[in-house]
Formats: C-alpha cells, structure tokens, sequence
C-alpha cells in the first residue's frame, strides 16, 4: 500500500522529476509512476531548460513546440507537420514548463 506522501503532484509523473536519472539507477524506476519510490516523496519538478532539452529528444519528428513572449505574457504552442495547431490544455497557472511538458504529449498522442 502506498503512503499519501510518496504521491507525486495530480498530473505529474516521475519523467517530469529531476531525480529520475537517480531513481533509475536504485530502483529502476518507470517514467510514468505517479508515485515516489521514497517517502517522503522527493519530487522535483524540470526547469524550464530542463524540459525544453526533453522535448528536443523526444518531439515525434516534423513537429514543433514553440515559446512566444510578448510584454506582460508567455505562452507555448504545438504545431503538427500539416502546420496546424494542436489543441493544449488551458495554460492558466501553469508554468512555462508545465506548458512545454503538455505540448510535448500533446505531439506523441498526436504522432502516433
């Protein structure tokens, strides 16, 4: 049985945690567990940077994530090979990472 506090934030999986490379290592743990294998749960969200570098490695080719700033606002947007935008959550009190990390996922479920 799980303890609460190894769950990991709702809608987040361990390939978004800056400890996965870790909890491979000890554990051989699984990109899409929703739970931490330690507790308390030792989750740590990817910077920016950091989900913009897996989303390099893993956006289906022909594909595109973009970063739009303008004065006051930022905003993420997911283009196919047709040029036509894919449809993201609403990007309201997310992070820009949170933003990159759905727009990624948005473009596997769409490439397949």
């Amino acid at each position: 049985m799980t303890e609460p506090d190894m769950k990991l934030p709702e809608g987040k999986t361990c390939a978004e945690c800056v400890q996965l490379p870790r909890c491979r290592a000890l554990f051989s743990c699984k990109e899409e567990n929703t739970e931490c294998d330690f507790a308390p749960s030792r989750f740590r969200a990817l910077g920016l940077f950091a989900m913009i570098d897996k989303a390099c490695g893993e956006l289906p080719t022909n594909y595109t994530i973009s970063l739009h700033m303008e004065n006051g606002a930022a905003y993420v947007e997911c283009v196919n090979p047709a040029m036509e935008n894919i449809a993201l959550p609403d990007a309201a009190d997310r992070t820009l990472a949170d933003q990159v990390s759905d727009a990624l996922e948005a473009a596997k479920m769409a490439g397949r």
